[in-house]
């Protein structure tokens, strides 16, 4: 097996807070919203600065608290559908891990383009009220400190907006890829062929790096005390790369093209239903003029079947 490697600039699957944890952990923050929307007309004394921005927080406040309980939520729901499936299938994860199609899967473009998109648009809603006191209320003190700390945080919103925006001209350019699955599931200790089918708009590339690989995500803590943070990283445990330099020479209709792996006896399998998860993708690249393309595909790759 492969030497386990820190996956760098990877954004995970999972996050370290999920289940009954997400929804506690929103409770507060829908309480707070809830609590500043009822403010102005409960005690409208307490309330110092424009009407606004107390509106404002609770929308941002209270949405961020409702977001949380739901994937908590969701995350609670697929824990227990997988149970079910788990007792009636105890020696075929396949058919409880993840809600796997037979016959291929799509690649992550568009949802990568769109977690972008919601998350460069939840931190600019989150700055707007701090860009008001910085830049558009009077009598604010410190001012020359709240337009530096502000500005900093812009200028990493605009970086986050661009690459929002690269990534839905990844989109928009692409569309959505899929690959096809030569067996279902691959099993580890033997081969599997992998067909991709191109993308949903335009020609092959001429060139392009197919990537099979292991991914184990784990929740990493740093800091301590108020400063405490938990974070989820990236370990690459596996990987086959290759080059396929005369794509259009082998690609074969509707059928794609062909890629050809064995995975290793001795690898872990596939566990997306456990967190933090661990799981096999095959990630195509290909360096073409203007914008790349880049998409990752779930693979289903598990051990021989068990009577446990």
């Amino acid at each position: 097996m492969a030497e386990r490697r820190k996956l760098t600039g990877r954004q995970g699957r999972s996050a370290p807070i999920g289940g009954w944890g997400a929804v506690l952990f929103g409770l507060p923050f829908l309480g707070a919203g809830v609590f500043a929307a009822l403010a102005p007309r409960l005690a409208p004394g307490s309330v110092n600065g424009p009407v606004q921005l107390v509106y404002w927080a609770a929308a941002v406040f209270g949405l961020a608290g409702l977001y949380m309980i739901w994937i908590g939520l969701r995350r609670l729901r697929r824990r227990a559908v997988a149970a079910r499936l788990r007792e009636l299938h105890p020696g075929e994860p396949w058919l409880w891990d993840h809600s796997w199609s037979r016959h291929g899967a799509r690649g992550d473009v568009r949802r990568r383009a769109l977690a972008a998109v919601a998350g460069a648009g939840a931190f600019a809603v989150f700055l707007a009220p701090f860009n008001v006191i910085a830049f558009g209320m009077d009598g604010v003190s410190s001012r020359a400190l709240w337009v530096v700390v502000v500005v900093v945080f812009d200028l990493v919103t605009v970086g986050i907006i661009l690459h929002a925006v690269y990534l839905v001209m990844r989109w928009l350019k692409y569309g959505v890829a899929t690959v096809t699955f030569g067996r279902f599931p691959f099993v580890l200790g033997e081969e599997g062929t992998i067909r991709f089918q191109g993308t949903a708009r335009g020609e092959p590339p001429r060139t392009l790096t197919a990537t099979l690989r292991c991914v184990e995500e784990a929740y990493e803590t740093s800091g301590s005390g108020k400063n405490r943070s938990t974070k989820t990283v990236c370990y690459e445990v596996h990987a086959d790369i290759r080059t396929v330099d005369d794509v259009r020479g082998r690609w074969e209709g509707r059928r794609g093209l062909a890629l050809s792996y064995v995975f290793p006896a001795d690898a872990p399998p596939t566990r997306l239903s456990e967190r933090p998860p661990r799981y096999w993708e095959l990630e195509i690249g290909a360096e073409v003029p203007g914008i790349d393309y880049q998409g990752r595909f779930l693979l289903p790759v598990y051990a021989a079947r068990t009577d446990s």
